[in-house]
């Protein structure tokens, strides 16, 4: 089975390495949560934010990610504005607790409507 990997050839010129590369707006939502565990979803996450873009106005995206543009709980939220909320806890079973506390604590027990 092939994998798709998007990188940005920019990343090369950094001489301080992190394990948090991409762009914060198409990083999938278990990597703004702090989610030990990487697999190809991520990347299908962000393929998927980008063709949505292809269908919004010129110059828009999909998230902001808030004033400042890199803060998690914001872009979380704008995700589940979306797509919805989680409706049940086994949605969260997988997030770190903290995360799992704040989703439960922030979401309402219906998805809410998307503006799609």
């Amino acid at each position: 089975m092939q994998s798709t990997r998007i990188y940005d050839c920019a990343t090369v010129l950094c001489f301080r390495f992190t394990f948090a590369v991409g762009t914060f707006i198409y990083r999938a939502p278990e990597l703004h949560c702090k989610y030990p565990q990487d697999n190809g979803s991520v990347d299908l996450w962000s393929v998927g934010c980008i063709f949505g873009e292809m269908f919004l106005e010129l110059n828009k995206t999909l998230f902001t990610g808030g004033e400042g543009g890199d803060n998690p709980f914001t872009i979380i939220r704008e995700i589940f504005e979306l797509i919805g909320t989680p409706t049940s806890p086994e949605d969260v079973e997988w997030l770190p607790d903290y995360w799992a506390r704040v989703v439960r604590d922030r979401c309402s027990n219906q998805p809410s409507p998307s503006d799609w």
